[in-house]
Protein backbone atom coordinates (compact mmCIF):
# COMPACT_ATOMS: atom_id res chain seq x y z
CA UNK A 1 0.00 0.00 0.00
CA UNK A 2 1.55 3.12 -0.48
CA UNK A 3 0.44 6.59 1.24
CA UNK A 4 1.65 10.11 0.35
CA UNK A 5 3.84 12.30 2.30
CA UNK A 6 3.01 16.16 1.94
CA UNK A 7 5.94 18.04 3.20
CA UNK A 8 5.87 21.13 4.65
CA UNK A 9 8.59 22.77 2.67
CA UNK A 10 7.41 21.36 -0.62
CA UNK A 11 6.12 17.60 -1.75
CA UNK A 12 7.96 14.90 -1.87
CA UNK A 13 6.85 10.84 -1.61
CA UNK A 14 7.41 7.91 0.31
CA UNK A 15 6.13 4.11 -0.15
CA UNK A 16 4.65 2.60 2.71
CA UNK A 17 5.18 -0.93 4.04
CA UNK A 18 4.26 -3.06 1.36
CA UNK A 19 5.79 -1.81 -1.97
CA UNK A 20 8.25 -3.57 -4.18
CA UNK A 21 10.01 -0.43 -5.03
CA UNK A 22 10.56 3.04 -3.59
CA UNK A 23 9.48 6.16 -5.96
CA UNK A 24 11.81 8.74 -6.94
CA UNK A 25 11.94 11.43 -4.37
CA UNK A 26 12.71 15.22 -5.34
CA UNK A 27 14.77 17.62 -3.31
CA UNK A 28 13.05 18.27 -0.19
CA UNK A 29 11.66 21.37 -0.35
CA UNK A 30 11.49 21.02 -4.29
CA UNK A 31 7.94 21.47 -6.00
CA UNK A 32 6.62 18.54 -7.93
CA UNK A 33 6.51 20.70 -11.37
CA UNK A 34 10.37 20.95 -11.15
CA UNK A 35 11.22 16.74 -11.08
CA UNK A 36 9.88 17.15 -14.73
CA UNK A 37 12.52 19.54 -15.86
CA UNK A 38 16.00 19.48 -14.44
CA UNK A 39 18.35 22.65 -14.36
CA UNK A 40 19.72 23.97 -17.01
CA UNK A 41 23.52 22.44 -17.94
CA UNK A 42 26.07 25.48 -18.20
CA UNK A 43 27.14 23.54 -21.51
CA UNK A 44 23.56 24.14 -22.99
CA UNK A 45 23.43 27.78 -22.14
CA UNK A 46 24.81 30.89 -24.39
CA UNK A 47 25.02 33.89 -23.29
CA UNK A 48 25.00 37.36 -24.32
CA UNK A 49 23.42 40.51 -24.15
CA UNK A 50 20.41 41.67 -25.26
CA UNK A 51 18.97 45.66 -25.54
CA UNK A 52 20.54 49.07 -24.39
CA UNK A 53 22.04 49.54 -21.28
CA UNK A 54 19.73 51.56 -18.41
CA UNK A 55 20.98 53.57 -15.69
CA UNK A 56 19.58 53.77 -12.24
CA UNK A 57 20.75 55.50 -8.76
CA UNK A 58 24.45 55.29 -9.54
CA UNK A 59 24.13 51.43 -10.94
CA UNK A 60 24.20 50.62 -14.65
CA UNK A 61 21.88 47.18 -15.76
CA UNK A 62 22.30 45.78 -18.44
CA UNK A 63 20.37 42.28 -19.30
CA UNK A 64 22.22 38.83 -20.09
CA UNK A 65 20.39 36.36 -22.91
CA UNK A 66 20.73 33.09 -21.91
CA UNK A 67 19.60 31.17 -25.40
CA UNK A 68 19.21 27.20 -24.06
CA UNK A 69 20.38 25.37 -26.83
CA UNK A 70 19.78 21.86 -24.91
CA UNK A 71 16.54 20.20 -23.40
CA UNK A 72 13.81 21.95 -21.69
CA UNK A 73 14.88 22.85 -18.33
CA UNK A 74 14.47 25.39 -15.71
CA UNK A 75 16.96 28.21 -15.56
CA UNK A 76 19.12 28.44 -12.09
CA UNK A 77 20.04 31.35 -10.76
CA UNK A 78 23.26 32.95 -12.34
CA UNK A 79 26.65 35.00 -10.97
CA UNK A 80 28.88 37.11 -13.09
CA UNK A 81 32.39 38.06 -12.64
CA UNK A 82 34.66 40.24 -13.90
CA UNK A 83 37.64 39.10 -16.36
CA UNK A 84 40.59 40.60 -17.73
CA UNK A 85 41.64 38.89 -21.11
CA UNK A 86 44.49 40.47 -21.08
CA UNK A 87 45.82 38.62 -17.86
CA UNK A 88 43.60 36.10 -18.32
CA UNK A 89 42.51 36.35 -14.32
CA UNK A 90 39.17 37.28 -12.26
CA UNK A 91 39.22 40.58 -11.12
CA UNK A 92 37.08 41.04 -8.19
CA UNK A 93 34.55 38.49 -6.47
CA UNK A 94 31.53 36.92 -7.74
CA UNK A 95 27.68 39.22 -8.23
CA UNK A 96 25.42 38.72 -5.44
CA UNK A 97 22.75 37.27 -6.62
CA UNK A 98 19.50 38.11 -5.65
CA UNK A 99 16.09 35.61 -5.80
CA UNK A 100 13.59 38.24 -7.15
CA UNK A 101 10.89 36.52 -8.10
CA UNK A 102 9.84 32.66 -6.96
CA UNK A 103 8.29 31.67 -10.29
CA UNK A 104 10.62 29.13 -11.78
CA UNK A 105 11.73 30.24 -15.65
CA UNK A 106 11.59 26.94 -18.12
CA UNK A 107 12.88 27.37 -21.50
CA UNK A 108 12.42 24.68 -24.29
CA UNK A 109 15.11 24.19 -26.76
CA UNK A 110 15.59 27.18 -28.79
CA UNK A 111 14.26 29.49 -26.01
CA UNK A 112 15.75 32.40 -24.01
CA UNK A 113 15.75 33.75 -20.57
CA UNK A 114 16.89 37.04 -19.29
CA UNK A 115 18.86 37.81 -16.41
CA UNK A 116 19.11 41.74 -15.16
CA UNK A 117 22.78 42.46 -14.08
CA UNK A 118 23.51 45.58 -12.28
CA UNK A 119 26.77 47.34 -11.84
CA UNK A 120 27.42 49.71 -9.73
CA UNK A 121 29.59 53.02 -10.29
CA UNK A 122 32.63 52.45 -8.21
CA UNK A 123 32.37 56.12 -6.99
CA UNK A 124 29.58 55.28 -4.94
CA UNK A 125 31.99 52.99 -2.60
CA UNK A 126 34.43 54.96 -0.34
CA UNK A 127 37.98 54.21 -2.21
CA UNK A 128 39.51 51.44 0.75
CA UNK A 129 36.03 49.93 0.26
CA UNK A 130 36.33 49.39 -3.40
CA UNK A 131 40.06 49.58 -5.16
CA UNK A 132 38.53 49.86 -8.41
CA UNK A 133 39.90 47.78 -11.31
CA UNK A 134 38.86 48.30 -15.60
CA UNK A 135 37.65 44.79 -16.92
CA UNK A 136 37.27 44.25 -20.69
CA UNK A 137 35.08 40.74 -19.95
CA UNK A 138 32.31 39.68 -17.70
CA UNK A 139 31.87 35.55 -17.10
CA UNK A 140 28.53 34.50 -16.49
CA UNK A 141 28.33 30.95 -13.79
CA UNK A 142 25.79 29.27 -12.48
CA UNK A 143 25.18 30.55 -8.72
CA UNK A 144 25.39 27.24 -6.77
CA UNK A 145 28.60 25.79 -8.36
CA UNK A 146 30.04 28.82 -10.74
CA UNK A 147 29.85 26.48 -13.60
CA UNK A 148 30.94 28.60 -16.59
CA UNK A 149 28.37 29.19 -18.96
CA UNK A 150 29.93 31.98 -20.77
CA UNK A 151 31.65 35.43 -21.18
CA UNK A 152 30.41 38.92 -22.75
CA UNK A 153 32.47 41.40 -23.71
CA UNK A 154 32.12 44.93 -22.07
CA UNK A 155 34.31 46.99 -20.80
CA UNK A 156 34.22 48.42 -16.90
CA UNK A 157 34.90 49.15 -13.50
CA UNK A 158 34.58 46.66 -10.89
CA UNK A 159 35.35 46.94 -7.23
CA UNK A 160 37.82 43.83 -6.14
CA UNK A 161 37.39 43.77 -2.70
CA UNK A 162 33.01 44.68 -2.12
CA UNK A 163 30.92 43.28 -4.40
CA UNK A 164 29.90 46.05 -7.01
CA UNK A 165 27.75 43.35 -9.24
CA UNK A 166 24.31 41.59 -8.75
CA UNK A 167 22.27 39.78 -10.90
CA UNK A 168 18.11 38.82 -10.11
CA UNK A 169 15.77 36.37 -10.80
CA UNK A 170 15.52 35.04 -14.74
CA UNK A 171 12.93 36.00 -16.79
CA UNK A 172 11.15 35.02 -20.19
CA UNK A 173 9.99 38.51 -21.07
CA UNK A 174 13.49 40.99 -21.30
CA UNK A 175 11.45 43.53 -20.74
CA UNK A 176 11.06 42.41 -17.15
CA UNK A 177 14.65 43.23 -16.93
CA UNK A 178 14.02 46.75 -17.37
CA UNK A 179 16.19 48.48 -14.30
CA UNK A 180 13.32 50.95 -13.62
CA UNK A 181 11.46 48.55 -11.98
CA UNK A 182 14.28 47.86 -9.79
CA UNK A 183 15.01 51.52 -9.13
CA UNK A 184 14.34 51.28 -5.43
CA UNK A 185 16.27 48.13 -4.96
CA UNK A 186 19.25 49.92 -6.42
CA UNK A 187 18.62 53.27 -4.44
CA UNK A 188 18.71 50.98 -1.14
CA UNK A 189 21.69 49.03 -2.33
CA UNK A 190 23.74 52.49 -3.04
CA UNK A 191 22.87 53.72 0.64
CA UNK A 192 23.94 50.81 1.85
CA UNK A 193 27.33 51.03 0.30
CA UNK A 194 27.69 54.30 1.60
CA UNK A 195 27.53 52.91 4.93
CA UNK A 196 30.22 50.92 5.25
CA UNK A 197 31.22 46.91 3.61
CA UNK A 198 29.19 45.29 6.40
CA UNK A 199 26.34 47.48 5.13
CA UNK A 200 27.05 46.42 1.54
CA UNK A 201 26.55 42.52 2.18
CA UNK A 202 22.96 43.09 2.94
CA UNK A 203 22.08 45.64 -0.41
CA UNK A 204 18.51 45.43 0.31
CA UNK A 205 15.84 47.10 3.04
CA UNK A 206 13.92 43.67 3.76
CA UNK A 207 11.41 45.66 5.63
CA UNK A 208 10.31 47.41 2.79
CA UNK A 209 11.11 45.38 0.21
CA UNK A 210 7.93 43.15 -1.56
CA UNK A 211 8.63 40.58 -2.66
CA UNK A 212 11.00 39.99 0.06
CA UNK A 213 14.84 39.31 -2.10
CA UNK A 214 17.14 36.94 -0.56
CA UNK A 215 20.47 36.11 -1.28
CA UNK A 216 21.59 33.02 -3.22
CA UNK A 217 24.29 31.50 -1.46
CA UNK A 218 27.87 31.29 -2.91
CA UNK A 219 30.54 28.95 -2.15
Amino acid sequence: MVSSIVAAAGVAWAVAGGATSPRPRPISGQPVSLATFPICLASHLHVSLSGEPNGAAGTIYYTVKLLNNGPECTVAPVAARGFDATTSGYVGPWSSVFITNQTKTVVTTGQAAYVPLGIGQSVNWPVTLCRAANVTTIRVALAGNHSLIGAVALRTSVCTVTQSMHTQSASLNPAASNAVSSLRDVQNWRGSARRGAAAVRRPFDRRKETPRARSWPHE
